[in-house]
C-alpha cells in the first residue's frame, strides 16, 4: 500500500459546530493590456475577461450557498487611452493580487473556502521541449499569468509563485481553495486555422518570454524566501533533480493537496474566449472564456446539489466536443477533484458511460450499449442504473427506487456491453444518459460461499441470502465444493470472513459482531467486495483476444533514494521495499509500437484497486516509441512516485503486507477508461461500513466521438444507431505486473 508524501496534511472540515464556514473569492479579469516595449512580447487586448468576473461575481452571489465575501481586479477595456478604466488599486497587477491574497489570508479561519478564478492572457516561461514531463511540462509549471502592465514592466504571475501563495492558505491557514484558471499558453500552429468569433487568450507570437526583467527576478526571490519558512515548518514538496534551473521551479499546484486546480486546456492545446449564442434572437450574445461560460453551464442548470469539481471539467469536455468541434481546448484537473464545487461535502462518485440506444433489426425491441466491457470487468448479469446528464443520486429508501431505470447486461465485447431494459414499462432512457454500475456479476461459476458454525444464529444464514440476492452462491453443508469464501462466528461472537483463495489476506477483512443489527447488509458487501476484487486482480474479466506483445515494455520499481535501481528482486515478479521507503513505478516503451497509452493501477492488501497513473479525470497516457523525432528520450518513460506504507490490520497477525501494481497497455485511437476498475479499500472495523453518500455519476473519458455524445442542451436529430451499423472496437491491449512486499 502507499501512502502520499505530502507532510502535514490540513484537516479543512473539522471545524466546531460554532464556527460558520465562510467564503472568499478573489475574481481576476485582464481585458486591457498597457503598452509598453519592456519586453518583447505583445498582449492584445482580451474582449470576455471581464464579463467572465461579473458572470462569475453573480453566480457566487445567487447560486453559491452561503455568503461570499467577494474582491475584483479588473482591467476594464479603454479604447480611447493606453490605461485600463478605473483606480489603478483594482487592476490586476502582481503587487494587487499579492496583497489581495494576503488579506484574504489575514481574514479567513480553519476551514473556510478560498475561490480564485483568472480570466486573461497566459504565457510559457520556457519552451517546452525542456520541461520535465513528457507533454511538455503540466498545465501550472513552467507557466505565467500575464497580467495588465507586463508590457510596460510589470511582473508575470508564475505557476510557482502564484503555487507558494496558495500553499500558504492551505497549509498555513488550513482553508480549502479552488484555482480556476481561464488563459492559454501557446498558440503554435494555431493562427491559419482561427475560428470566426474567438479570440485566443495568449500573445501574438508562437514562442514563450523567456526574458526576465528585475521585478520577475524579485518576485522569484520573495516566492523562493516563502516556500523555504513553508517547508521548514510542513516539510519539502520537491522531488529530487526536480529543479532543473532557477526559473523553471515545479509549482506546488501542479500535485496540490488539499486545494484544486483547473486550466482552461493542456500546454500543447489552445484556449481562448469565443461569441456565445451569436444568432440568439431571445438572449443578447455574451463573449466568455470558453472554460468559464461551459462552467457556468452546468453550475447554473438547476439540481438536487452542487455538482464535484470533476463532474463540472467532464461536463466543459463534453460541450467543447460537441458544440465546438474545431477548438482543441482539453480542461485539467489538479487536486481534490471529488469535492461539491466550491464546497465542503464530499460526494461518492461512480464511473459512468453514455448509453446509445440501438434498434435491433426486424424487432422493436432496443438494445443499450455503452462504452465499457470484459476488459473493464463488466460480465453479463450485471446492473446498471439509468441517469440523466444532470444528475447527483441521492440515497434510495428501501424500495423507493422503482423510478430509475435500468438495463441488464446481456452482452460483453472487450471495451463495450449491450444491456437490455429490465422493467419492459419504463422507457424514459434516452441517448446520452449515464449507465452506473449497482450490482457486479461474476464469471459462471458464481462465487461459493461456504457457511460453518452458525449455531444460535440460524437466522443469519437467511439474511445473507436475502443480502447477496442470488449474486454469489451460498451453501451451510459440509458437501466438498470449490468454495471462494468461508464464514463462520469465532469464540468472541464475531463474524469471521475468509478469503480461500487468498488466506494469509485475512488480517485485513474486518470481523462484524454477531449481535450486529445490519451484520448481514455488512457481510455481503465485504464478500461482494471481494469477489470482485479477486475477478480483476485474477484478470478473469477479460480474455486478451487480440493481445498486444510486452516485449517492447518494461515496467519496474525503482529506488527513489539511490539513483533509481531498482528494488531487491526477491523472486520473478516479487520486489522488497521497506516501510516509509519512497520507490518510482517505472515504465518503459523500448520498442517501436506507436499510438500507445498507459494506465497504472494498484491491488493492495486491504483489497482496494487505486489509479496511479494518470491522474484522477485524465485519459490514458500516451507514451511515445523509441527513436522518434517528435519525442525524447523521457517521452518514452513515465514514473509514478510513490511511498510505501503498512496499512493497520483488521485482525493481528504475522501476514505481510503484498501489492501489486499493474499497468494497463493499449494501442489504437480510442483508448478506453479503466475507471471501473476502481475499488476502495476495505475498512479495518466494521462500525466504518456506512450508509453510502450520495452518488455522482461520473463520465468516463473518451467515450465516443462529439456526434455520440448528450449534452444539456439535446442535440438535434435522432442519433441513435442500428445495431448492425455499430463499430465494435476489438483494438490490441496487455497488461504488466509485479509485485512488492513490504517490510516492517
Amino acid at each position: 500500500m502507499v501512502q502520499a508524501t505530502q507532510k502535514d496534511v490540513p484537516d479543512h472540515t473539522r471545524t466546531s459546530d460554532s464556527t460558520e464556514r465562510r467564503k472568499w473569492a478573489l475574481l481576476i479579469g485582464v481585458d486591457h493590456y498597457i503598452p509598453g516595449d519592456k519586453r518583447a512580447i505583445h498582449f492584445s487586448h482580451l474582449r470576455g475577461c471581464v464579463e467572465d468576473v461579473q458572470r462569475i461575481e453573480s453566480y457566487l452571489q445567487t447560486r453559491s450557498i452561503g455568503a461570499c465575501n467577494i474582491v475584483k481586479l479588473m482591467a476594464i477595456r479603454n479604447d480611447h487611452g493606453d490605461e485600463p478604466v478605473g483606480d489603478s488599486m483594482t487592476w490586476p497587477t502582481f503587487e494587487n493580487i499579492k496583497r489581495a491574497i494576503e488579506e484574504i489570508g489575514n481574514k479567513v479561519t480553519k476551514g473556510d473556502l478560498v475561490y480564485i478564478h483568472y480570466s486573461g492572457h497566459g504565457i510559457l516561461r520556457r519552451q517546452l521541449g525542456t520541461l520535465e514531463n513528457p507533454g511538455g511540462g503540466d498545465a501550472v509549471t513552467g507557466t505565467a499569468l500575464a497580467l495588465t502592465d507586463v508590457m510596460a514592466g510589470g511582473a508575470y504571475l508564475t505557476g510557482y509563485q502564484l503555487g507558494v501563495w496558495v500553499r500558504k492558505l492551505v497549509q498555513f491557514r488550513k482553508v480549502r481553495v479552488c484555482l480556476v484558471l481561464d488563459s492559454c499558453f501557446s498558440g503554435s500552429g494555431f493562427r491559419a486555422n482561427r475560428q470566426p468569433n474567438f479570440d485566443m487568450r495568449t500573445s501574438d507570437t508562437d514562442s514563450p518570454d523567456e526574458q526576465l526583467l528585475k521585478v520577475d527576478e524579485a518576485a522569484d526571490e520573495d516566492a523562493r524566501s516563502m516556500e523555504a519558512e513553508l517547508d521548514a515548518r510542513f516539510g519539502s514538496q520537491k522531488e529530487d533533480g526536480e529543479y532543473r534551473n532557477a526559473n523553471l521551479r515545479r509549482s506546488w499546484l501542479s500535485r496540490p493537496w488539499g486545494c484544486t486546480v483547473i486550466s482552461s486546456c493542456q500546454l500543447d492545446q489552445q484556449a481562448g474566449e469565443s461569441l456565445f449564442d451569436p444568432d440568439d434572437q431571445v438572449r443578447s450574445p455574451t463573449r466568455n472564456g470558453i472554460l468559464t461560460h461551459w462552467m457556468l453551464d452546468i453550475l447554473n442548470h438547476p439540481g438536487p446539489r452542487t455538482p464535484t469539481y470533476t463532474r463540472v471539467v467532464q461536463h466543459v469536455k463534453s460541450r467543447i466536443q460537441t458544440t465546438m468541434p474545431r477548438s482543441q481546448q482539453t480542461p485539467v484537473l489538479h487536486g481534490d477533484g471529488l469535492y461539491e464545487f466550491f464546497g465542503h461535502e464530499q460526494l461518492a462518485q461512480k464511473p459512468a458511460s453514455m448509453v446509445k440506444l440501438l434498434r435491433q433489426p426486424g424487432c422493436d425491441s432496443t438494445l443499450y450499449h455503452i462504452d465499457i466491457g470484459a476488459a473493464q470487468g463488466v460480465q453479463v448479469g450485471a446492473i446498471y442504473a439509468i441517469f440523466p446528464t444532470y444528475t447527483t443520486v441521492p440515497p434510495r429508501p428501501e424500495g423507493n427506487d422503482t423510478c430509475i431505470p435500468r438495463i441488464r447486461i446481456t452482452r460483453t465485447n472487450m471495451f463495450s456491453s449491450h444491456g437490455e431494459l429490465q422493467d419492459s414499462n419504463n422507457t424514459s432512457i434516452q441517448d446520452g444518459d449515464l449507465a452506473v454500475r449497482e450490482a457486479w456479476a461474476f464469471q459462471s461459476p458464481k462465487p461459493i460461499v461456504r457457511l460453518l458454525g452458525l449455531d444460535g444464529y440460524t437466522d443469519l444464514e437467511s439474511e445473507l441470502e436475502e443480502a447477496l440476492n442470488g449474486y454469489l452462491s451460498l451453501f451451510a453443508d459440509d458437501v466438498p465444493r470449490d468454495y471462494s469464501f468461508t464464514i463462520y462466528i469465532d469464540d468472541a461472537e464475531h463474524i469471521n470472513i475468509r478469503d480461500d483463495r487468498d488466506p494469509d489476506g485475512q488480517d485485513w477483512v474486518p470481523n462484524i459482531p454477531a449481535n450486529d443489527p445490519n451484520r448481514a447488509r455488512k457481510a455481503a458487501r465485504i464478500l461482494n467486495h471481494m469477489a470482485r476484487f479477486n475477478a480483476l486482480k485474477s484478470i478473469e474479466h477479460g480474455l486478451l483476444s487480440r493481445a498486444l506483445s510486452r516485449d517492447g515494455f518494461t515496467f519496474e520499481p525503482l529506488d527513489d533514494s539511490a539513483l533509481w535501481r531498482p528494488l531487491a528482486n526477491l523472486e520473478s515478479g516479487m520486489y522488497e521495499a521497506r516501510h516509509g521507503q519512497i520507490i518510482r513505478l517505472l515504465f518503459r516503451n523500448i520498442g517501436p509500437a506507436t499510438n500507445i497509452h498507459l494506465a497504472v493501477f494498484s491491488f493492495n492488501s486491504t483489497r482496494g484497486i487505486e489509479k496511479f497513473y494518470p491522474e484522477d479525470g485524465q485519459p490514458m497516457a500516451l507514451v511515445y516509441p523509441r527513436n522518434t523525432s517528435e519525442a525524447s528520450f523521457a517521452s518514452q518513460e513515465h514514473f509514478v512516485r510513490l511511498q510505501m506504507h503498512t496499512p493497520q490490520k483488521a485482525n493481528p497477525g504475522d501476514s505481510d503486507t503484498v501489492d501489486l501494481y499493474r499497468a494497463y497497455v493499449y494501442q489504437g485511437n480510442s483508448p478506453p477508461s479503466w475507471d471501473e476498475l476502481s475499488l476502495p479499500d476495505l475498512p479495518n472495523d466494521a462500525r466504518n461500513i456506512t450508509e453510502e453518500l450520495p452518488v455522482e455519476p461520473v463520465l468516463e473519458e473518451h467515450s465516443g466521438r462529439s456526434d455520440d455524445m448528450r449534452n444539456a442542451r439535446r442535440l438535434p436529430g435522432n442519433v441513435s444507431k442500428d445495431l448492425d451499423r455499430l463499430k465494435v472496437s476489438e483494438d490490441p491491449w496487455t497488461f504488466l505486473e509485479f509485485r512488492i512486499r513490504i517490510r516492517a
